[in-house]
């Protein structure tokens, strides 16, 4: 597999800003807040997980992911990001696997994930994903 020298490693969110720093770059947002470690804290306080993906020679950040606190058995696989120096090594593919290997392990019975163009679709193909549906997310400005 390309990237071998490369493996995801889980990371407890603890006081660093590894995880969110690595998906706010892969997005292309702004700095990592307080407020991003602590919403990645309460996901893992949850019951959810975050997953970090960290170059095996320098330590260095690569990408990250995670799973949503389950509900009825059912998570969210999301927010897979890589960042920009670190893309096509196979490293999104690996936490997607992971993350979902991971759900499954402890007793999720239906890891999910919503593709948002068709390369992320292809990418989760290849990690054992099948489109199954589509879905519409229809919002209304709340009065006030």
């Amino acid at each position: 597999r390309r990237g071998a020298r490369r493996s995801p490693r889980a990371c407890p969110v603890c006081s660093s800003s590894h995880p969110p720093s690595a998906s706010n770059e892969a997005y292309g947002e702004a700095n990592t807040t307080e407020a991003d470690v602590a919403r990645l804290r309460r996901t893992v306080q949850s019951g959810g997980m975050v997953l970090l993906a960290r170059d095996l020679h320098t330590g260095e950040p690569a990408g990250a992911g995670l799973y949503s606190a389950p509900l009825g058995g059912v998570t969210e696989i999301a927010a897979i990001g890589v960042r920009p120096r670190f893309r096509r090594r196979g490293i999104a593919g690996a936490l997607t696997s992971q993350l979902n290997q991971a759900a499954i392990e402890s007793g999720i019975q239906i890891p999910f994930l919503m593709a948002a163009h068709p390369a992320e679709e292809r990418l989760y193909a290849r990690a054992g994903f099948v489109t199954c549906s589509e879905i519409l997310h229809i919002s209304k400005e709340r009065p006030g």
